[in-house]
């Protein structure tokens, strides 16, 4: 995945750079659960980078701006109330290898250690080991828990491997709450049901499908669409104890490193049964043209009628992928598109019928994964959701143009 400018991304409260605010007293005292949120922004969120993931919460890029004691962690995000009036938990990623790079085993470990020195000064009490089961996150977790008066904090770490070829550091993850119900998170046990899902399916009398009420995963600058997709779609399910941070170390260790749309069914087709889904591709009857194939025979069309040609979608960055469509024109590529109506309305059937029954769509398209979250049949349309915060939560594109970039078609269902 393309890594884009901060500034593309992010919304800033103030270009002045903050002073270093520390929330180790606000969160022992327990007041940083009470207090409004202007009066949070106004002393420990001045001049911090933000972006909103959702309506209900905000990413902060804490470093240099924010600690927790000792801790300086990057990045946090804070979870607000329906109201919008109050924090209700913290998620603090203090490391993970995709934005933070591979770490040694030693580094690894020194960071937990130093962590668990930190949050036991901050809650003022000993962290007590704790075990997590695979079926609660999707990985085997290093955990430990605090319980304070007027707190409660998780930490969690993960790495892989033992021997120097084969270990990989994963990520150390912070979740701090008002008390311990506040660090509950959805396992396998809590997955809905195929039945309930369809009351998520919205209609309007304009012919517009779509399905609502999933959540957000923001992947960052981080090149985990494919992970944050999946976790976006456990988390519909009620697993959103299954983040990114896992569903990426347990794809890339279960298919062998990497990320790659195969890699990913692959794995999530060995770890399926312990989360109750079954991995359900979607796939091509006859030879389905290619995005290169589709902007040869458009290209043809365009130079006999004294069109711009295009350069298809080599070397375009997953976020550019709407834009690079931009200079098709449509008339042109309904004309030159090698094929048949009938055939794309056979092809989009399974999609339609997924979305009617409340199951968003995994999309591949070239270098990004997306899902397919509605459709308009009549106009010709399809809904979808990208990885990437607020703002891409529902977007359209014409069914041609998704039919011509598309690489994959699937979805998970529920075992029961």
């Amino acid at each position: 995945m393309s890594k884009y400018f901060l500034t593309l991304c992010l919304s800033v409260l103030s270009s002045a750079t903050a002073l270093a605010a520390d929330l180790a007293d606000a969160l022992q005292s327990g007041t940083l659960w009470t207090a409004p949120k202007t009066e949070l922004i106004d002393k420990y969120l001045e001049g911090v980078l933000y972006r909103n993931v959702d309506a209900g919460t905000m990413r902060l890029k804490a470093s240099g701006a924010l600690t927790i004691g000792e801790l300086a962690p990057n990045e946090i995000d804070w979870f607000w109330d329906e109201k919008q009036e109050h924090p209700t938990s913290l998620l603090i990623v203090l490391y993970n290898k995709g934005d933070d790079g591979n770490i040694d085993k030693k580094e690894f470990n020194t960071k937990v250690k130093d962590a668990l020195a930190a949050l036991d000064a901050v809650c003022g009490v000993k962290g007590k080991k704790k075990n997590v089961a695979a079926r609660e996150s999707g990985v085997k977790l290093k955990a430990w828990a605090w319980e304070w008066e007027n707190g409660a904090a998780m930490l969690e770490a993960h790495d892989t491997g033992k021997g120097k070829k084969d270990y990989e550091a994963e990520f150390i993850r912070l979740r701090m709450a008002k008390n311990v119900a506040g660090l509950e998170r959805g396992s396998a046990a809590d997955a809905g049901s195929r039945r309930e899902l369809a009351g998520n399916v919205k209609r309007t009398d304009e012919g517009d499908v779509w399905i609502d009420n999933i959540p957000m995963v923001d992947q960052g600058e981080k090149g985990y669409c494919l992970p944050a997709t999946v976790a976006r779609v456990f988390s519909y399910y009620g697993m959103d104890g299954v983040d990114m941070h896992a569903m990426a170390s347990m794809c890339d260790t279960v298919a062998g490193g990497g990320t790659t749309i195969n890699g990913m069914m692959e794995a999530l087709e060995k770890i399926g049964s312990r989360f109750h889904v079954r991995v359900m591709s979607m796939k091509d009857k006859g030879k389905k043209p290619g995005p290169e194939e589709i902007v040869e025979s458009y290209n043809k069309l365009a130079k006999r009628k004294g069109k711009p040609a295009s350069r298809g979608f080599i070397g375009v960055a997953d976020r550019d992928i709407d834009n690079a469509l931009t200079i098709f024109d449509q008339e042109i590529l309904e004309e030159s598109f090698p094929v048949k109506k009938a055939a794309m309305k056979k092809w989009f059937r399974p999609v339609y019928k997924c979305i009617d029954s409340g199951l968003p769509v995994l999309w591949g398209i070239p270098g990004h994964m997306r899902l397919i979250i509605g459709y308009n049949e009549q106009k010709g349309l399809i809904y979808y959701s990208d990885t990437w915060g607020a703002g891409h939560e529902k977007k359209k594109m014409s069914a041609l143009n998704a039919y011509m970039i598309t690489l994959y078609r699937g979805y998970l269902r529920l075992s029961k």
